[in-house]
């Protein structure tokens, strides 16, 4: 795929272009036979989905931690190399609830030490370790407060991929500590604070 990458066609993904709650950088393009356009495979990509950087952050400061780099395609774009794909197939989550919990500093926290075991290089976010995650099904209308920042922070980052939005995204971590029952110490050891 790398070789049909060009000035022209259509825009595609790639790992560089995600970052949290962002879609960023310049796209690349690709040129694409029509028969490959109308493959399976790649119209399930092509609809809505969350995407996420496929190789995991690991940084020191303030703090030893993961970062996970997730934000939506409302487009339907086609993505390559480091993206995951994430595509809900049940109607009882919505795109804002995931999105919010696979970013919130609490399922960075879980994966860091229960998934990867404090790996440090070439831990991926695919498939296998998304799943992982345990996710609390909550009704649509629990799940409100959660679309409706998210939908906040992906429109400040759409005009501003810049944006400063980390009070909303405290928000919801805040929101998730709540919704896990997490106590204070706890969400202290989470934040590399205790």
């Amino acid at each position: 795929m790398q070789s049909k990458i060009s000035k022209s066609g259509d825009p595609i993904l790639r790992g560089k272009n995600i970052g949290k709650y962002r879609i960023y950088r310049e796209v690349d393009n690709i040129s694409l036979s029509s028969d490959f356009l109308q493959s399976k495979k790649v119209k399930e990509i092509m609809q809505q989905k969350i995407i996420s950087q496929n190789i995991v952050a690991h940084v020191l400061n303030p703090y030893d931690r993961i970062i996970i780099m997730a934000s939506m395609d409302t487009k339907g774009l086609l993505t390559l190399d480091t993206v995951m794909n994430t595509i809900l197939t049940s109607e009882r989550y919505s795109y804002e609830y995931i999105l919010s919990l696979l970013n919130s500093q609490l399922a960075a926290w879980f994966y860091y030490w229960f998934v990867y075991n404090r790996a440090v290089r070439t831990m991926h976010f695919d498939k296998y370790y998304i799943d992982k995650l345990p996710i609390r099904e909550i009704d649509m209308t629990a799940q409100q407060p959660f679309i409706t920042l998210v939908d906040q922070i992906l429109t400040a980052k759409k005009k501003d991929p810049n944006a400063d939005t980390s009070a909303l995204e405290k928000q919801i971590d805040e929101m998730v500590y709540a919704l896990y029952g997490l106590t204070p110490e706890e969400i202290a050891i989470v934040e590399g604070k205790g």
